[in-house]
Protein backbone atom coordinates (compact mmCIF):
# COMPACT_ATOMS: atom_id res chain seq x y z
CA UNK A 1 0.00 0.00 0.00
CA UNK A 2 1.32 3.59 -0.45
CA UNK A 3 1.50 6.36 1.47
CA UNK A 4 -1.76 8.53 1.64
CA UNK A 5 -0.66 12.18 0.48
CA UNK A 6 -2.23 14.40 3.09
CA UNK A 7 -4.59 13.45 5.85
CA UNK A 8 -8.42 14.38 5.63
CA UNK A 9 -8.51 18.03 6.56
CA UNK A 10 -9.32 18.32 9.42
CA UNK A 11 -11.95 20.83 11.64
CA UNK A 12 -13.74 21.84 15.14
CA UNK A 13 -11.23 22.85 17.80
CA UNK A 14 -8.50 20.08 17.23
CA UNK A 15 -7.87 22.11 13.44
CA UNK A 16 -5.28 24.53 15.53
CA UNK A 17 -2.55 21.58 16.25
CA UNK A 18 -3.30 20.72 12.14
CA UNK A 19 -2.14 24.03 11.23
CA UNK A 20 1.08 24.34 12.86
CA UNK A 21 2.34 25.67 16.15
CA UNK A 22 3.91 28.50 14.64
CA UNK A 23 1.06 30.31 13.56
CA UNK A 24 -1.14 30.29 17.03
CA UNK A 25 0.00 32.04 19.98
CA UNK A 26 1.78 28.86 22.26
CA UNK A 27 0.68 29.36 25.74
CA UNK A 28 4.17 29.33 27.24
CA UNK A 29 5.22 28.95 30.54
CA UNK A 30 8.33 28.78 32.72
CA UNK A 31 8.78 27.40 35.88
CA UNK A 32 11.93 30.19 37.57
CA UNK A 33 14.43 28.11 38.43
CA UNK A 34 14.87 24.44 39.94
CA UNK A 35 12.54 23.21 42.84
CA UNK A 36 14.73 21.95 45.60
CA UNK A 37 12.84 19.27 46.31
CA UNK A 38 11.82 16.29 44.48
CA UNK A 39 9.11 18.06 42.51
CA UNK A 40 8.83 20.81 40.24
CA UNK A 41 6.52 23.93 40.96
CA UNK A 42 3.01 23.72 39.56
CA UNK A 43 2.89 25.60 36.00
CA UNK A 44 -0.52 27.13 35.50
CA UNK A 45 -2.35 27.55 31.94
CA UNK A 46 -6.32 28.29 30.57
CA UNK A 47 -7.27 24.73 31.27
CA UNK A 48 -5.20 23.65 34.55
CA UNK A 49 -1.76 23.06 35.88
CA UNK A 50 0.96 20.64 35.53
CA UNK A 51 4.33 19.85 37.25
CA UNK A 52 6.93 16.86 37.49
CA UNK A 53 7.54 14.61 40.58
CA UNK A 54 9.63 12.28 41.12
CA UNK A 55 11.25 9.45 43.47
CA UNK A 56 14.72 8.74 44.53
CA UNK A 57 16.80 6.79 41.98
CA UNK A 58 17.71 3.13 42.56
CA UNK A 59 20.48 1.04 42.37
CA UNK A 60 21.36 0.79 39.01
CA UNK A 61 20.03 4.80 38.68
CA UNK A 62 17.05 3.98 37.29
CA UNK A 63 14.90 7.59 38.20
CA UNK A 64 11.42 6.87 38.35
CA UNK A 65 9.15 10.38 38.23
CA UNK A 66 5.51 11.50 36.69
CA UNK A 67 3.79 14.15 35.00
CA UNK A 68 0.87 15.28 37.17
CA UNK A 69 -1.53 17.11 34.63
CA UNK A 70 -4.55 19.12 36.44
CA UNK A 71 -7.20 19.93 34.44
CA UNK A 72 -9.68 21.51 35.38
CA UNK A 73 -13.87 20.54 34.76
CA UNK A 74 -14.31 20.76 31.05
CA UNK A 75 -11.10 20.38 29.67
CA UNK A 76 -9.66 16.91 27.94
CA UNK A 77 -6.11 15.88 27.30
CA UNK A 78 -4.66 13.34 24.55
CA UNK A 79 -2.95 10.02 24.76
CA UNK A 80 0.07 8.88 23.03
CA UNK A 81 -1.88 8.26 20.05
CA UNK A 82 -5.40 10.09 20.29
CA UNK A 83 -5.61 9.39 16.43
CA UNK A 84 -6.57 11.90 13.47
CA UNK A 85 -6.75 14.54 16.04
CA UNK A 86 -4.83 15.63 18.72
CA UNK A 87 -1.32 16.64 20.00
CA UNK A 88 0.19 13.91 22.12
CA UNK A 89 2.28 14.45 24.94
CA UNK A 90 5.93 15.32 24.65
CA UNK A 91 8.72 15.11 27.47
CA UNK A 92 12.36 16.31 26.22
CA UNK A 93 15.30 16.27 28.55
CA UNK A 94 18.03 16.95 26.41
CA UNK A 95 19.29 20.32 28.84
CA UNK A 96 18.91 17.94 31.85
CA UNK A 97 22.41 17.02 33.41
CA UNK A 98 23.87 13.81 34.46
CA UNK A 99 19.75 12.22 33.22
CA UNK A 100 18.85 10.45 30.30
CA UNK A 101 16.84 7.97 28.15
CA UNK A 102 13.45 9.31 29.11
CA UNK A 103 10.42 7.00 29.03
CA UNK A 104 7.04 8.50 29.16
CA UNK A 105 4.16 6.30 29.85
CA UNK A 106 0.45 6.69 29.63
CA UNK A 107 -2.52 4.98 31.66
CA UNK A 108 -5.28 3.49 29.90
CA UNK A 109 -7.37 6.42 28.17
CA UNK A 110 -11.11 6.72 27.39
CA UNK A 111 -12.75 7.30 24.02
CA UNK A 112 -13.88 10.92 23.51
CA UNK A 113 -16.30 12.32 21.06
CA UNK A 114 -16.08 16.09 21.28
CA UNK A 115 -18.62 16.19 17.76
CA UNK A 116 -16.20 17.30 15.74
CA UNK A 117 -13.92 14.06 16.15
CA UNK A 118 -13.62 10.87 17.76
CA UNK A 119 -10.20 10.27 20.13
CA UNK A 120 -8.36 9.03 23.03
CA UNK A 121 -7.41 10.92 25.73
CA UNK A 122 -8.60 11.88 29.11
CA UNK A 123 -11.22 13.72 30.48
CA UNK A 124 -10.23 14.71 34.03
CA UNK A 125 -7.32 14.91 35.54
CA UNK A 126 -3.97 12.43 35.24
CA UNK A 127 -0.40 11.07 36.20
CA UNK A 128 1.75 10.25 33.26
CA UNK A 129 4.56 8.21 34.74
CA UNK A 130 8.30 8.15 33.48
CA UNK A 131 11.57 6.74 33.84
CA UNK A 132 14.73 7.97 33.16
CA UNK A 133 18.53 7.25 33.64
CA UNK A 134 20.48 8.65 36.51
CA UNK A 135 24.52 8.41 34.51
CA UNK A 136 26.38 8.95 37.75
CA UNK A 137 24.29 8.67 41.66
CA UNK A 138 27.18 10.30 43.11
CA UNK A 139 26.68 13.35 41.17
CA UNK A 140 24.04 16.34 40.92
CA UNK A 141 22.17 15.38 38.80
CA UNK A 142 19.24 18.23 37.77
CA UNK A 143 16.07 17.35 35.68
CA UNK A 144 15.37 20.11 32.82
CA UNK A 145 12.05 19.48 30.76
CA UNK A 146 10.37 20.66 28.06
CA UNK A 147 6.89 19.79 28.28
CA UNK A 148 4.43 19.73 25.06
CA UNK A 149 0.79 18.91 25.78
CA UNK A 150 -2.47 19.83 24.16
CA UNK A 151 -5.86 20.23 26.17
CA UNK A 152 -9.25 20.97 24.80
CA UNK A 153 -12.42 22.23 25.97
CA UNK A 154 -14.50 24.68 23.47
CA UNK A 155 -11.26 25.20 21.91
CA UNK A 156 -7.73 23.01 21.77
CA UNK A 157 -4.64 24.60 23.06
CA UNK A 158 -0.78 23.66 23.01
CA UNK A 159 0.76 23.87 26.57
CA UNK A 160 4.61 24.25 26.77
CA UNK A 161 6.33 24.29 29.81
CA UNK A 162 9.56 24.75 31.03
CA UNK A 163 9.62 22.07 34.21
CA UNK A 164 12.79 21.75 36.51
CA UNK A 165 13.83 19.36 39.37
CA UNK A 166 17.16 19.34 41.17
CA UNK A 167 16.99 15.85 41.78
CA UNK A 168 17.19 14.98 45.35
CA UNK A 169 18.38 11.67 47.30
CA UNK A 170 15.52 12.20 49.82
CA UNK A 171 12.47 12.18 48.12
CA UNK A 172 9.78 12.79 51.26
CA UNK A 173 7.33 9.90 51.57
CA UNK A 174 4.64 11.63 49.89
CA UNK A 175 6.45 12.18 46.62
CA UNK A 176 7.36 8.32 46.49
CA UNK A 177 3.75 7.63 47.39
CA UNK A 178 2.37 9.84 44.57
CA UNK A 179 5.03 8.44 42.09
CA UNK A 180 4.05 4.73 43.22
CA UNK A 181 0.15 5.41 42.40
CA UNK A 182 1.30 6.80 38.96
CA UNK A 183 2.79 3.43 37.86
CA UNK A 184 0.26 1.57 39.78
CA UNK A 185 -2.66 3.03 37.34
CA UNK A 186 -0.59 1.73 34.17
CA UNK A 187 -2.06 -1.16 32.35
CA UNK A 188 -1.11 -4.29 33.38
CA UNK A 189 -0.01 -7.50 31.35
CA UNK A 190 -2.14 -9.91 29.24
CA UNK A 191 -3.48 -12.63 31.57
CA UNK A 192 -5.07 -16.23 30.48
CA UNK A 193 -8.30 -14.45 31.11
CA UNK A 194 -7.62 -10.89 29.44
CA UNK A 195 -5.39 -11.31 26.28
CA UNK A 196 -5.14 -10.09 22.39
CA UNK A 197 -5.43 -13.90 20.91
CA UNK A 198 -4.81 -12.69 17.11
CA UNK A 199 -3.38 -9.74 14.77
CA UNK A 200 -4.00 -10.55 11.20
CA UNK A 201 -4.88 -8.59 8.01
CA UNK A 202 -8.40 -9.47 6.86
CA UNK A 203 -7.56 -11.67 3.94
CA UNK A 204 -8.12 -9.81 0.65
CA UNK A 205 -7.66 -6.37 1.86
CA UNK A 206 -3.87 -4.95 3.41
CA UNK A 207 -5.48 -2.16 4.82
CA UNK A 208 -7.33 -3.72 7.52
CA UNK A 209 -6.24 -5.47 10.69
CA UNK A 210 -8.78 -8.02 12.70
CA UNK A 211 -7.98 -8.09 15.93
CA UNK A 212 -9.42 -10.94 18.44
CA UNK A 213 -9.34 -10.46 22.01
CA UNK A 214 -10.49 -12.59 25.45
CA UNK A 215 -12.06 -11.56 28.12
CA UNK A 216 -12.72 -12.48 31.62
CA UNK A 217 -16.39 -12.64 31.02
CA UNK A 218 -19.18 -11.78 28.15
CA UNK A 219 -20.05 -8.96 29.89
CA UNK A 220 -16.18 -7.95 29.79
CA UNK A 221 -16.38 -8.98 26.25
CA UNK A 222 -19.31 -6.99 25.33
CA UNK A 223 -17.93 -3.95 27.25
CA UNK A 224 -14.17 -4.21 26.00
CA UNK A 225 -12.84 -0.88 24.45
CA UNK A 226 -9.37 -1.36 22.32
CA UNK A 227 -7.26 1.05 21.80
CA UNK A 228 -3.86 1.05 19.57
CA UNK A 229 -0.88 3.13 19.22
CA UNK A 230 1.54 3.07 16.41
CA UNK A 231 5.33 3.63 15.35
CA UNK A 232 6.21 7.31 13.90
CA UNK A 233 4.50 7.54 9.99
CA UNK A 234 1.70 4.86 10.61
CA UNK A 235 -1.86 6.31 11.08
CA UNK A 236 -4.87 3.42 12.09
CA UNK A 237 -8.36 4.32 12.43
CA UNK A 238 -10.39 3.70 15.56
CA UNK A 239 -10.78 0.30 16.76
CA UNK A 240 -14.82 -0.94 15.39
CA UNK A 241 -15.90 -4.02 17.40
CA UNK A 242 -17.65 -6.20 15.05
CA UNK A 243 -19.02 -9.14 17.15
CA UNK A 244 -18.79 -10.57 20.08
CA UNK A 245 -19.42 -14.49 21.10
CA UNK A 246 -19.24 -15.50 24.78
CA UNK A 247 -15.72 -14.35 26.40
CA UNK A 248 -14.66 -13.12 22.87
CA UNK A 249 -14.47 -10.28 20.87
CA UNK A 250 -13.50 -8.83 17.36
CA UNK A 251 -12.38 -5.23 16.36
CA UNK A 252 -11.64 -4.14 12.79
CA UNK A 253 -9.38 -1.47 12.31
CA UNK A 254 -8.63 0.36 9.19
CA UNK A 255 -4.76 1.01 7.82
CA UNK A 256 -4.95 5.14 6.88
CA UNK A 257 -1.49 5.63 6.54
CA UNK A 258 1.85 3.65 6.77
CA UNK A 259 5.73 4.25 5.34
CA UNK A 260 6.36 3.22 1.86
CA UNK A 261 7.44 0.06 1.00
CA UNK A 262 6.21 -1.09 4.58
CA UNK A 263 3.56 -3.89 5.45
CA UNK A 264 1.17 -3.78 8.46
CA UNK A 265 3.22 -7.00 9.73
CA UNK A 266 6.05 -5.01 9.68
CA UNK A 267 5.53 -2.48 12.28
CA UNK A 268 5.24 -3.04 16.39
CA UNK A 269 1.80 -2.05 17.52
CA UNK A 270 1.06 -1.62 20.87
CA UNK A 271 -2.46 -2.51 22.10
CA UNK A 272 -3.94 -1.72 24.92
CA UNK A 273 -7.37 -3.63 26.13
CA UNK A 274 -9.91 -2.00 28.47
CA UNK A 275 -12.74 -2.79 30.58
CA UNK A 276 -14.64 -1.01 33.08
CA UNK A 277 -12.34 -2.15 35.62
CA UNK A 278 -8.98 -3.77 34.35
CA UNK A 279 -6.66 -3.10 31.27
CA UNK A 280 -3.51 -4.66 29.83
CA UNK A 281 -1.36 -3.54 27.65
CA UNK A 282 0.71 -5.73 24.35
CA UNK A 283 3.03 -5.19 21.85
CA UNK A 284 2.40 -7.21 18.90
CA UNK A 285 2.92 -7.51 15.04
CA UNK A 286 0.21 -8.13 12.31
CA UNK A 287 0.62 -12.16 11.07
Amino acid sequence: MTQNAADTQKTGPHALFGCGLAAFALVAALAHGPAFAASSDWVEHEGGRLRIVTSTPDADGVVRGMLDIELMPGWKTYWSDPGDSGLPPQMNISGSTNLSAVELLFPAPERVDDGYAVWAGYTSSVRLPFRLHQGTTDDTANLAADILIGVCKSVCIPVDAQLDVALSQDASPIEIALVDEAFSSLPGDQTSEMRIDAVALEPGDPNRLLVDVHLPSAEAAAAAELFIATPPGWRLGTPRKMATQGQTSRFAVKVKRQPIGDGADAAPLTFVLKTHTHSIQQVLHAE
